[in-house]
């Protein structure tokens, strides 16, 4: 359920060509490229290494912490409903997710009158509309890497999720203390993810461009909920990336849901 980064993708560049030149301005005016909500109070606080725990380690704490893999690993369906804001251009509406083991995922995002974006895969091919566009076959990397974060349960098992993960040292956010870990995915995505030492959670991701070593996005979560299954799950997420801040916050998150047979069907005229 690693559906962070597909949200990154699917909205910005889409809303922003509909929006044009002058919502382009306004969103970089308003929203730097990393902002940080809620995090008022964040200072580095760096302890010895020796005193800091092993990077897989506080993974496999914030695995238990939302929940666990034995009952994470149950679950094989999801549908998850709330609301879609891009605050800095006055834009809202709704989205839906839809997500199955191993690799289908459908996100629909309804703009009202401004039309709808989707993207999908069903494991073997991936697709997108953008509002007013046809619906485009992806290809290549861009597909490539959509089936590989469509993973279902993917963060039940970090070990292969991760080819590292760095314990670099603690920082003061939101006011209290996370353990930095610097990540790097199977696909060789570099990230920094911050984690709450009293209760495992994850806060806030940084992805990292590899290049510059600058961060490139950022994702932070907030409102942890415990769901069915005792899974626990953010109900608010905040999203920058390019100037560009979403906020989704979800009304329901539905375990295991009955989808009809045809729902991560690739589009038939493609």
């Amino acid at each position: 359920m690693t559906i962070d980064r597909l949200l990154l993708a699917l909205p910005a560049a889409a809303l922003m060509s509909l929006q044009g030149g002058v919502a382009a301005a306004q969103a970089e005016a308003t929203q730097p490229a990393a902002a940080q909500p809620d995090t008022e109070a964040e200072s580095e606080s760096e302890q010895p290494a020796a005193d800091l725990p092993d990077g897989f380690d506080i993974l496999d704490k914030h695995l238990e912490a939302s929940g666990g893999a034995e009952a994470g690993l149950k679950v094989q369906a999801m549908r998850m409903l709330g609301d879609f804001a891009m605050p800095a251009i006055g834009m809202g509406g709704t989205i839906t997710i839809s997500m199955q083991a191993p690799n289908s995922q459908i996100i629909n995002v309804s703009l009202g009158g401004m039309g709808t974006m989707v993207q999908g895969t069903n494991g073997e091919a991936a697709w997108r509309q953008d509002p007013g566009m046809p619906m485009r076959m992806l290809r290549g990397p861009e597909a490539e890497q959509m089936i590989e974060q469509a993973k279902f349960h993917a963060q039940y098992a970090p070990r292969e999720q991760y080819t590292s993960a760095t314990t670099l040292g603690t920082e003061e956010m939101n006011g209290e203390p996370h353990y930095r870990v610097g990540l790097v995915s199977a696909a060789g995505n570099e990230s920094v993810g911050f984690y709450s030492v009293r209760t495992g959670l994850r806060y806030m991701e940084r992805q990292v461009d590899p290049d510059t070593g600058a961060v490139a996005s950022e994702i932070a979560y907030e409102d942890y909920r415990t769901i069915d299954g005792g899974l626990v799950m953010p109900f608010k997420m905040s999203i920058s990336s390019g100037g560009i801040q979403q906020v989704i916050t979800y009304t329901e998150i539905q375990v295991d849901p009955e989808f009809d047979s045809s729902t991560f069907d690739a589009p038939g005229d493609l």
